[in-house]
């Protein structure tokens, strides 16, 4: 793939153009330690391929947003989230109340 479509198809992604088949949707951004990498377009190949094996396995209606970088300095990779804090208790109520599927409630 070349650099100028690989550019296109991040950029696509990156404004939420990219539909899903399932209810999980991944909208990737690559930044250019990926997009200048001359193996940026395998990196983004594989990157997409592992997103349609994720948003294949989930029916929950969820958006993520992701923001890929090609970082040696870490190692095998790092993440970043936020969110509050909830008790077990709280949190398992409100898993039970927005199961949608059988393995919802399996899980």
């Amino acid at each position: 793939m070349n650099k100028p479509l690989t550019m296109l198809l991040s950029f696509v992604a990156a404004c939420g153009m990219v539909p899903s088949a399932y209810s999980l949707t991944i909208v990737p951004t690559f930044d250019g330690s990926i997009t200048n990498d001359p193996n940026g377009a395998a990196m983004t190949n594989a990157i997409y391929a592992a997103i349609r094996v994720e948003q294949s396995n989930f029916v929950d209606n969820v958006t993520v947003k992701i923001h890929f970088t090609n970082d040696v300095s870490v190692g095998l990779g790092q993440s970043s989230s936020w969110g509050n804090s909830y008790s077990y208790s709280t949190f398992l109520t409100a898993l039970k109340n927005s199961a949608t599927s059988r393995n919802d409630n399996t899980a």
